[in-house]
C-alpha cells in the first residue's frame, strides 16, 4: 500500500508540471485571469461530476464542515495565477522545481 501511495504521490507532481506548462501556455493566449478562471473552472466541473458519480451522500456534508475550512480553497488562487503569470516568462522547469 506504501507503493502505491508513492507512486500516486509521483504521479500527482507529475501533473502539476503538466498543468503548469499547459496553463502557461493558456495564460499567454487568453491572459494570466482568465486562464486561472478556466482552470478553475474546468476543475471545479470536473470534481463537482466525480463527487456526484463516486460520493454522492458526501456532497451534501461538503457545506456542514467549519467555515474556516473553507478558505484552504483561496491559496490555489494566487497558486494559480502565479504559476501561470511565472512559467509565461521562466519556463515551466524553472517554476515547478521543488
Amino acid at each position: 500500500m506504501t507503493l502505491i501511495m508513492i507512486i500516486l504521490a509521483v504521479i500527482g507532481g507529475a501533473t502539476l508540471s503538466i498543468q503548469a506548462a499547459i496553463n502557461g501556455q493558456l495564460g499567454s493566449s487568453v491572459g494570466v485571469f482568465k486562464s486561472a478562471f478556466l482552470t478553475f473552472s474546468v476543475g471545479a466541473l470536473i470534481t463537482a461530476l466525480l463527487i456526484f458519480f463516486f460520493e454522492p451522500k458526501q456532497a451534501v456534508t461538503l457545506l456542514d464542515v467549519p467555515k474556516w475550512q473553507l478558505l484552504g480553497a483561496m491559496f490555489g488562487v494566487p497558486y494559480i495565477v502565479i504559476m501561470v503569470f511565472a512559467v509565461q516568462r521562466i519556463g515551466t522547469a524553472v517554476a515547478t522545481v521543488r
